[in-house]
């Protein structure tokens, strides 16, 4: 490969880390922007230990939350962040031998 190739290869790498940092500076910043959010409600609400987790999953960015350890948020709740995110949940839960029944949410994160 021609040292003007080897530039040309150089220029192209650089453009596309930028293209990669500023996608991920917009992921953290609406990830942050819809904690920010959600913890209002959360507190006003009652819930002080809630846990967000951000998964890259099909079809996308999805935010996981979960109350204390896998605790019940009640359905009021989810549906008066539902109301102000315009975004609604997923919900699961499932039987631990240890625990008992745990419980945990999912929200789509848009780019913001």
């Amino acid at each position: 490969m021609g040292q003007m190739a080897e530039i040309e290869a150089e220029e192209y790498l650089k453009e596309e880390r930028n293209m990669i940092d500023y996608e991920m500076h917009m992921i953290e910043a609406s990830f942050d922007k819809l904690k920010e959010k959600l913890d209002i409600i959360f507190k006003k609400k009652g819930y002080f230990n809630i846990k967000y987790d951000l998964k890259f999953d099909n079809p996308g960015l999805n935010v996981y939350i979960r109350n204390d350890y896998w605790k019940y948020i009640d359905l009021d709740t989810l549906k008066k962040i539902e109301r102000i995110t315009g975004k609604s949940f997923s919900a699961w839960d499932d039987f631990d031998e240890d625990c008992g029944q745990i419980y945990g949410y999912k929200i789509e994160l848009i780019i913001e």
